[in-house]
């Protein structure tokens, strides 16, 4: 599992969509699809674990903590 801000905290929205004139997405979105289209990065990682996430998305890129954990809420 992976979450994107930690209990009573909330995650930063950065996009809007002007014609709904609500927000769209969050800064770990954003970066995230950046994170997935970067060259050399984690597809050239066969050992690129979910833990990894915690490293790459620090909280002063994000502003919220990621936090990942295994099915039986182990954190890594």
């Amino acid at each position: 599992m992976l979450s994107t801000a930690e209990k009573d905290e909330s995650a930063v929205a950065t996009d809007t969509d002007g014609d709904l004139n609500v927000f769209s997405s969050d800064k770990f979105s954003g970066l995230f699809g950046d994170f997935l289209h970067q060259q050399n990065g984690f597809k050239s990682n066969p050992n690129f674990r979910m833990s990894d996430f915690i490293r790459y998305f620090t909280y002063d890129k994000v502003l919220s903590h990621v936090n990942v954990r295994t099915t039986g809420s182990r954190a890594l």
